[in-house]
């Protein structure tokens, strides 16, 4: 593949491609355009936070080597909120 090129089967691009239409099939039809897109962003920066805490352990080392908990802890948390009050009123029941 061509330096720079983005592979479209995965990735970025195919992740948010993945979370918006799980957040489109979860909300309803009239939910606008941009709304969709900001609850795709929110889940894919919770998925990514849980990857990384996954990754690392829920305990890491701070600069000063004492144990602290992982900051995409914190990074998860504010987007599954987010997404929560993205979605209220737009969900389907």
């Amino acid at each position: 593949m061509a330096k720079g090129s983005q592979d479209t089967a995965s990735g970025p691009a195919a992740e948010r491609a993945v979370a918006l239409e799980q957040v489109r099939t979860s909300c309803l039809p009239e939910t606008p355009e941009p709304l969709l897109e900001a609850m795709a962003s929110q889940l894919v920066a919770m998925r990514q936070a849980r990857s990384l805490v996954e990754a690392d352990g829920v305990m890491v080392r701070d600069g000063k080597q004492n144990p602290i908990a992982h900051p995409c802890l914190d990074l998860e948390r504010q987007a599954q909120k987010q997404l929560a009050e993205l979605m209220r009123g737009w969900t389907r029941r």
